[in-house]
């Protein structure tokens, strides 16, 4: 901070709320913050400016609301209906995104009970929710079309996983034909994506032919905490976005106390020290 004229680089206000200087470049094309002045071609921040940068950034942290909410919050004189339906539809895809979550949590200690080496091969759970959920009732081999209707994934998914070493066919005049182990094995990959929220490396650990029971555990505790941590993130944010739903006045950034208190508190945390 310049202490001769109470500016500030943007450098300094970067570091500040560690970001890159190119982020409050695109800030500014936004028209969510604009310098003081320019000297020498630099821009110079005042303490408005980089009161302004704080609040973005306390909204980004604590209330997870995107820089197209963080506009629409920004507009002079909005009217309270539109503040509070920005803060309210984000709490509400937050609240969404937990459940979705709490689901896959669910799934990843299910996961967890099973103690075969192999999940895919000798998991009998695992067999058992893929026979339920896809139905296999000893089939021979299926073209990729139809695999992927099955799946309600794309072709070129189901390329990809094969270009992953996932999963493997055999060509037929040219086709890609899958027998019944692949069926399993693209079952095995849906559930585990689509309900476990497992990534792609995940799953390949999992898939290994010599994969140890210990080493599939490390995998599905180690997304179970990263799931665990984003709840806790979310549930944070839905608490502040509701506190600040219950400020009083018509204008959230000019006069809500409660804001403004969370504000100073964030700047005052974020000041350098020495």
């Amino acid at each position: 901070m310049r202490a001769s004229d109470g500016l500030a680089s943007i450098g300094d206000v970067a570091e500040r709320f560690q970001l890159r200087t190119s982020a409050l470049r695109f800030y500014e094309e936004k028209g969510l913050v604009t310098p003081a002045t320019r000297q020498n071609g630099r821009r110079l921040y005042g303490p408005a400016s980089v009161r302004r940068v704080g609040l973005i950034r306390m909204w980004q942290q604590h209330g997870l609301l995107s820089l197209d909410d963080i506009g629409t919050l920004f507009v002079p004189a909005v009217p309270r209906t539109r503040w509070r339906g920005v803060l309210e539809t984000r709490a509400s895809v937050l609240d969404e995104e937990l459940r979705v979550i709490r689901t896959a949590c669910e799934y990843l200690r299910y996961f967890l009970t099973c103690t075969s080496d192999n999940p895919l091969k000798t998991c009998p759970y695992i067999r058992r929710d893929l026979d339920e959920m896809f139905g296999f009732q000893g089939e021979g081999p299926c073209i990729i079309g139809a695999l992927a209707r099955r799946y309600d994934v794309r072709t070129s998914t189901i390329r990809y996983y094969e270009d992953e070493k996932l999963m493997t066919s055999i060509r037929v005049r040219g086709r890609r034909h899958y027998g019944r182990e692949e069926l399993h094995r693209l079952g095995f990959i849906v559930l585990c994506r689509q309900f476990g929220h497992l990534s792609l490396d995940d799953v390949a650990v999992m898939l290994r032919d010599d994969v140890t029971h210990g080493a599939w555990q490390a995998v599905v505790r180690g997304r179970l905490a990263a799931l665990e941590q984003r709840i806790a993130r979310n549930t944070g944010a839905v608490r502040y976005l509701e506190h600040w739903l219950t400020c009083p006045g018509d204008d959230l950034i000019g006069v809500c106390p409660y804001l403004a208190r969370a504000l100073d508190d964030f700047l005052e945390a974020s000041t350098p020290r020495g």
